[in-house]
């Protein structure tokens, strides 16, 4: 074999060791991480709602920091009751033939601190001066709503994005866009939810909007912050 293609083969055989060493370390992370979520009353939200789809956006580069801030074998936690309600409204929902996709659920406060650093001047990030972000203690959750193959229908705006269409009241003229946000909203209210005035995506726990919260730290569930 000529030594070009030996050391194409070598470096192929690196990259490939390298990812699933990467994909084993996130495997026990995550493991690691769901176990000692239960200390805190957080809970794995593929135990809990059957068939609703994950994609964590700040685990890609798809998100305002422009990076992934979660690590690969980012656990998708919530507490409990929430995880609870989120599986009802997922049930509303596959009824009519749709389904939920989750962009965001319990937010370690280290990441939310970067996206402020990032995208405070947007105002979609709680000042922590005012509390921490209910994410941080998995008391809501950032979806948008998919058909039962994955696509997700089309909504106002993409998410974390062109934040003076937001809101929670679509103003367009697209009537399937209206169709589409409304869906969404009355199943998640009709489940326990309430919406936000100025993100469409963002549902609070309704049992919790006017309760403190306990903050659960990357740290204390053993996840690195990127």
């Amino acid at each position: 074999m000529p030594a070009f293609y030996r050391l194409a083969a070598l470096i192929l055989i690196s990259v490939l060791a390298g990812t699933s060493c990467s994909a084993r370390q996130g495997g026990a992370m995550h493991a690691q991480a769901v176990t000692r979520a239960r200390k805190y009353d957080l809970v794995d939200v593929r135990r809990v709602v059957p068939g609703v789809q994950i994609g964590l956006r700040y685990g890609t580069r798809r998100n305002v920091a422009g990076r992934a801030l979660y690590p690969a074998g980012m656990p998708c936690l919530l507490r409990r009751v929430t995880a609870e309600k989120l599986q009802k409204a997922q049930a509303i929902l596959v009824s009519q033939g749709y389904g939920i996709r989750l962009w965001d659920a319990w937010r370690p406060p280290e990441v939310h601190l970067l996206l402020l650093h990032h995208g405070g001047h947007t105002g979609m990030f709680q000042d922590i001066e005012g509390g921490w972000s209910r994410h941080s203690g998995g008391l809501c959750v950032d979806v948008t709503l998919a058909d039962q193959s994955g696509n997700e229908m089309r909504m106002p705006t993409g998410f974390d994005e062109d934040f003076e269409h937001a809101g929670e009241t679509y103003t367009g003229g697209d009537p399937d866009i209206a169709r589409n946000l409304a869906l969404l909203q009355k199943a998640m209210r009709a489940a326990g939810f309430s919406t936000v005035t100025k993100e469409w995506w963002h549902f609070d726990d309704t049992d919790f909007v006017n309760q403190g919260q306990r903050v659960i730290y990357a740290s204390e569930l053993g996840i690195p912050v990127l």
